[in-house]
C-alpha cells in the first residue's frame, strides 16, 4: 500500500491506479502461485482478497 502506484506500474509494466493497484498485485501473486507444485490447491486470490478487506 506504501508503493505508488506510478512505481508499481513501471516496476511490473502494468498500468495502474491508486485505487487499483492492490486488486492488480493481487492478480499477480496469484498468477506466480500457479507455478509453485505446492501451492497449486490453494486459492490464492481468495485468500489475500479476504485478508486485505
Amino acid at each position: 500500500m506504501q508503493t505508488s502506484a506510478y512505481e508499481f506500474s513501471e516496476y511490473w509494466n502494468i498500468k495502474t491506479t491508486n485505487k487499483k493497484k492492490l486488486f492488480n498485485w493481487i492478480d499477480l501473486v496469484s498468477q506466480h502461485a500457479k507455478k509453485i507444485k505446492d501451492a497449486k490447491h490453494l486459492d490464492i486470490k481468495q485468500i489475500l482478497t479476504t485478508l486485505a478487506f
